[in-house]
């Protein structure tokens, strides 16, 4: 058995490896690949969508179980279809979707939430699945505008992973790399809260439920059972609220997150113009940002 899985999204990778890869078909540039070790048994299962581009494999474990792997990058302009999203999660029993979703949400970034953000929260929600993403940020505009996180991963049947954002590019965008325990059965938490009022319940049970239905034979038994349990779910819901659970995201100070957007525009300049000043520019403020982020974190475990 694979005990974890690894994925890295913008990173180079070694042979032995195979790519599958879709390639943009509107216009140059962009496109989706996944490459994946020569040892380990896959094949492509290619997902038709119009909102988001995709590449996609099974792979397939010693013990015969499939997993479905997806890389998703989702334009910035137009709407994401969760019906497109059903064709990914709904086609396997354990799937990973793993990418640039576009998609900002208080659940998993700062800032303010877009309606890719909504959807896919509400997605993530509706269908019990595990967003996993980092928390820090893993855009950072040129133009200096806040940092968000739009690159996360979506697990269904999974519970166990990390995500980590890594400052180690010149893009505006970090690489994340996730690991994934595949053996990790256990089921996903809700990521809502739910509270009751319990006298609008007694209420409204109360008045829906009829006191002495008659009652001749077995089938009356089960009518009367459909009857009471559709009032109860009925209930339920109209006297409950719920409350999304925010996930852990960490904001980072205007300090680091514009020191980051500075290192990353220096070292775009290096690759460009290869002055060795940019260079030792580049990899200054790199360290600094480390230290920076270890000594954040000191200070806020101590608060």
């Amino acid at each position: 058995m694979f005990p974890r899985v690894a994925f890295d999204i913008y990173q180079t990778v070694v042979k032995p490896v195979s790519l599958d890869e879709t390639d943009r078909l509107t216009h140059r540039g962009g496109g989706t690949a996944l490459f994946i070790r020569n040892s380990i048994d896959h094949y492509p299962t290619p997902i038709a969508s119009d909102s988001f581009e995709n590449t996609t494999i099974a792979i397939v474990l010693p013990n015969s179980q499939q997993i479905i792997v997806s890389s998703i990058y989702r334009p910035p302009h137009g709407i994401i279809s969760t019906d497109e999203l059903n064709r990914i999660f709904n086609s396997n029993n354990k799937c990973i979707a793993v990418g640039d979703f576009n998609a900002k949400h208080s659940v998993w970034s700062s800032g303010r939430r877009n309606q890719n953000g909504n959807i896919t929260n509400d997605y993530i929600c509706n269908n019990n699945l595990i967003l996993l993403a980092p928390p820090d940020p893993t855009h950072f505009p040129h133009n200096g505008n806040n940092p968000s996180t739009l690159d996360f991963g979506v697990l269904k049947n999974f519970s166990s992973g990390d995500a980590t954002s890594l400052n180690e590019l010149c893009s505006d965008h970090n690489l994340v790399s996730f690991e994934i325990d595949i053996n990790a059965n256990i089921p996903a938490i809700t990521k809502t809260l739910k509270t009751t009022n319990w006298m609008k319940f007694y209420d409204i049970t109360k008045e829906a439920i009829p006191g002495n239905p008659s009652i001749n034979s077995t089938k009356d038994i089960d009518e009367v059972i459909k009857k009471i349990t559709a009032v109860i779910l009925t209930a339920i819901n109209q006297s409950s609220k719920a409350k999304i659970i925010n996930g852990p995201y960490r904001k980072l100070p205007p300090l680091i997150t514009n020191k980051i957007t500075l290192r990353n525009q220096i070292k775009k300049r290096w690759q460009i113009t290869y002055d060795p000043r940019f260079k030792r520019k580049s990899t200054q403020l790199t360290n600094e940002i480390k230290a920076d982020i270890n000594q954040y974190d000191q200070d806020s475990w101590t608060e």
